[in-house]
């Protein structure tokens, strides 16, 4: 039995691109909650733009790579 799968599904580059951002986008939507706990709001403020680091393995990276694949399709041959 498999308890966790760490491949991805290969699918669109758009789709890709909005699936790994939605993590950092939520930490970085968290923020707001720093008025009433402040550690909470700067530990998602971190984590948000760690993620967002284009580092091998990270979100950012993927992000980076569909960003690349979809400037890739839509330049004239």
């Amino acid at each position: 039995r498999v308890l966790f799968r760490s491949v991805r599904d290969v699918g669109p580059p758009l789709q890709n691109m909005l699936i790994s951002l939605a993590g950092p986008l939520l930490n970085l939507a968290l923020i707001v909650c720093w008025r009433w706990y402040p550690m909470f709001g700067l530990a998602n403020l971190v984590c948000g733009v760690v993620n967002l680091l284009p580092v091998v393995g990270s979100d950012g990276a993927r992000v980076r790579l569909c960003w690349r694949l979809l400037r890739k399709q839509a330049l004239p041959d």
